[in-house]
């Protein structure tokens, strides 16, 4: 499946809600550059983005984004490891 194909995102909705790198902040979207904010340098909640096997269908579109502190655990949160290609 391709979701989100100008994103360059696939397979992304359904599985786990995917950790983020990015420290969570409430304003930072509407404060920040448009192309890539990564988030402020510190903070005590990390960014989730999407949804997992058992949400309701709008929380698996990638765009989705939630938060949690980093000590939590659970059934339904992963995460991604990328690497760019040569």
């Amino acid at each position: 499946m391709v979701i989100g194909k100008n994103l360059s995102l696939y397979d992304m909705c359904g599985n786990v809600t995917e950790w983020c790198w990015d420290w969570f902040d409430m304003n930072y979207y509407s404060e920040s550059l448009t192309d890539n904010p990564t988030g402020p340098e510190t903070g005590r909640r990390r960014v989730t983005r999407g949804g997992s096997w058992d949400d309701m269908a709008y929380r698996t579109q990638v765009k989705f984004r939630n938060y949690n502190v980093p000590e939590s655990q659970n059934l339904r949160t992963g995460f991604r490891l990328c690497r760019n290609a040569s």
